[in-house]
């Protein structure tokens, strides 16, 4: 993957490597080199489930 003028030192362009240490990217034209952070997004870390209408559906079925 490259990243066009993403460098921080130079605006140079990104490219992304990797070695046994992890993934990097460098610069094609002055040579800086950044780590990629990995992240772990948990899949269901934003749902929420409302359960308010059901309890108020079984409180109405226990009226009846």
């Amino acid at each position: 993957m490259i990243k066009f003028k993403g460098c921080p030192k130079c605006r140079g362009d990104f490219y992304l490597s990797g070695d046994q240490y992890g993934k990097y990217f460098t610069c094609m034209q002055c040579g800086y080199h950044q780590d990629v952070v990995e992240t772990k997004i948990d899949a269901n870390a934003g749902l929420k489930i409302k359960s308010a209408p059901a309890k108020r559906l079984n409180k109405e079925v226990e009226a009846a």
